[in-house]
C-alpha cells in the first residue's frame, strides 16, 4: 500500500521501541506529502502529550479491515503549525509492507484458567483453556459463546510468582466441531508486552536447542 492512499482523518498507529520499552499509540493523519506524514499529537490520560525519544526505532502501522501494513524505520519530529503541535513522521519508504500478524510464533500452553469478559453489566469470569500465546495475541477454548470485539482478560502464570496479564479483544471465532459445543477464540493484545515477548522468545530458543 502506498502512503498516499491514506487520507486525512485516517487512524494509524505509531509503534516504537526505546531500549526495553515498547509502546503503541493511535493517532490520525493530517496530511501526506511524498514520504512525510503529518499526524495529530497524542494526548495521554494525564493531559500531557506523548514525546517520542530522539534515539528510537519506530514503525507506522495501518490496519485495513484486518490487514496490517507497516512502514518501518520511521523518524518523528515535533512541529508547530498555526500554533498547534503535530508530529512530522519521516518514512524510510513510501510503500507499506503487508504483514500477517498470525505468522507470529505461537507458544502452546494448554492450561485451565479463567477469562474475564467485559459485558454491559461488568466483567464476568468463565472457565476456559488457554490454548496458546504469541507476541501479538492469545487463544482460548470455551463452551461459552462470545461475540467478535468483546474484551477478554486472562492472567497467564509464566512461572511461580510471575504473571503476565493478557488483555485484548476477540478477533476470530472457530467452532471445534459440530459434535462438540466448544469454540476456539483468537484475541489480539491491546498493547504489546515486552515481558511476554521475552518469555516467548526464551521458550522458542529452548525448543530449538532440544
Amino acid at each position: 500500500m502506498h502512503i498516499a492512499e491514506l487520507k486525512a482523518g485516517t487512524v494509524v498507529q505509531i509503534q516504537y521501541y526505546a531500549g526495553s520499552q515498547k509502546e503503541v499509540y493511535d493517532t490520525a493523519i493530517v496530511g501526506v506529502k511524498k514520504n512525510i506524514v503529518l499526524a495529530e499529537k497524542i494526548i495521554k490520560s494525564d493531559g500531557t502529550y506523548v514525546k517520542f525519544p530522539t534515539e528510537m526505532i519506530g514503525n507506522l502501522l495501518y490496519n485495513q479491515r484486518g490487514k496490517l501494513y507497516v512502514w518501518p524505520d520511521i523518524k518523528i519530529d515535533q512541529v508547530i503549525l498555526k500554533k498547534e503541535l503535530y508530529y512530522k513522521i519521516t518514512l524510510s519508504k513510501e510503500e507499506g509492507e503487508y504483514t500477517n500478524r498470525r505468522n507470529a510464533f505461537r507458544l502452546f500452553v494448554g492450561k485451565q484458567t479463567r477469562v474475564g469478559i467485559t459485558t454491559a453489566e461488568g466483567v464476568k469470569k468463565y472457565s476456559v483453556i488457554l490454548k496458546d500465546v504469541s507476541e501479538t495475541g492469545f487463544g482460548f477454548v470455551s463452551e461459552e459463546e462470545f461475540d467478535i470485539g468483546k474484551r477478554a482478560e486472562i492472567r497467564f502464570e509464566i512461572a511461580e510468582g510471575k504473571v503476565a496479564l493478557l488483555n485484548g479483544h476477540i478477533v476470530r471465532i472457530q467452532k471445534v466441531s459440530e459434535e462438540r459445543n466448544e469454540y476456539i477464540y483468537g484475541c489480539a493484545l491491546s498493547k504489546p508486552s515486552d515481558f511476554l515477548a521475552k518469555y516467548i522468545m526464551k521458550q522458542q530458543m529452548q525448543g530449538r536447542n532440544r
